[in-house]
């Protein structure tokens, strides 16, 4: 689909709206799809909400604000560990990010690929629980997705092997004008577990009183 985008973005020449210049694919996806909309409105945007819920993908966007959020399996093709991720964009930029695949070797498509940091839940914006991170497999994928007009979620707590301990791992993530909230459910199977919140992102963190503050202007907050 992004091979045949990008073949009929290049022929068409069709222009790709400001604010989604540099964040590969959609560019050419967007040509693909509104095409003649993008032709006929310079400043043209997209749906602000499209879910698709045979993969188990959402995208949604509120004014500035953009995210992605993904259910599915691990076992699809080109898949990574990273069911119940997302990312966030604001003004076209990246703020949480998807590191993406790195450069293809022999290894990438070996026995030995969920070795490989880009493919592991631990190198995604995902929680690792008591030391564990997601595991490949027909069994590893997500129990649950839903989504509706400002938000989507995934439950992914069979994404994780047994030894992680966990029952159930619901997120719920929701834009707003003033930008995006996530919101984790966590139930384990013991009483004392741990969890490391991972976040990714290109711009420097610093620790500040509020919370974590990305690239100086980006706060990153959180609740228990």
């Amino acid at each position: 689909l992004c091979a045949m985008a990008a073949s009929l973005h290049r022929a068409q020449k069709t222009p790709v709206p400001e604010m989604d210049r540099g964040t590969r694919p959609w560019p050419a996806l967007y040509s693909l799809v509104y095409g003649k909309e993008m032709a006929q409105q310079p400043d043209f945007v997209p749906e602000r909400c499209y879910v698709l819920p045979v993969i188990q993908n959402a995208f949604m966007r509120q004014g500035d604000w953009y995210f992605g959020i993904k259910g599915g399996s691990t076992i699809w093709s080109h898949s990574h560990l990273d069911i119940g991720n997302f990312v966030a964009y604001h003004q076209g930029n990246p703020v949480l990010m998807d590191v993406g695949a790195g450069l293809y070797t022999g290894k990438t498509f070996s026995k030995d690929r969920y070795s490989i940091w880009t493919m592991r839940s631990g190198w995604h914006n995902l929680p690792v629980f008591n030391g564990i991170e997601q595991a490949y497999g027909q069994q590893h994928c997500a129990n649950g997705f839903d989504a509706g007009a400002h938000w989507a979620s995934v439950s992914f707590a069979e994404a994780y092997p047994k030894e992680a301990s966990i029952l159930k791992a619901l997120r719920t993530v929701s834009i707003a004008e003033g930008g995006i909230t996530a919101e984790d459910q966590f139930v384990f199977e013991r009483d004392r577990n741990t969890v490391s919140q991972h976040f990714i992102s290109v711009l420097k963190p610093e620790v500040a009183e509020e919370g974590i503050l990305l690239g100086g202007k980006y706060l990153l907050t959180m609740d228990v």
